[in-house]
């Protein structure tokens, strides 16, 4: 399952952590060598809007943990991720985790 941010950006929507078979295991922001990007920045929210998980230089590496490294329950989570580069460039979503 994939969400088109804009004409070039698509994100996918579910990741599976617990398999552990390479697949849908992270939060993949499909931004053009993002590890280039040091200011960029994901935030992620629960269903009732608290933030359970903020990181700054992001690098495609959340896989479905709060902030202190506990799991999260399987639900859907919402995102804001931005760029920071001078740009106005974010975009939100939503990710389904599954375990």
């Amino acid at each position: 399952v994939f969400y088109e941010i804009s004409d070039d950006i698509v994100l996918e929507t579910i990741i599976t952590p617990n398999v552990m078979d390479g697949k849908n295991d992270v939060l993949k922001i499909p931004v053009d060598q993002i590890e280039d990007l040091p200011n960029n920045e994901l935030l992620i929210f629960n269903r009732w809007g608290d933030k359970v998980f903020e990181e700054r230089g992001y690098a495609n590496t959340w896989s479905g943990e709060n902030q202190s490294g506990q799991a999260l329950p399987q639900g859907t989570y919402y995102i804001l991720f931005k760029l920071n580069d001078g740009s106005d460039f974010q975009f939100y979503g939503s990710v389904t985790v599954i375990r």
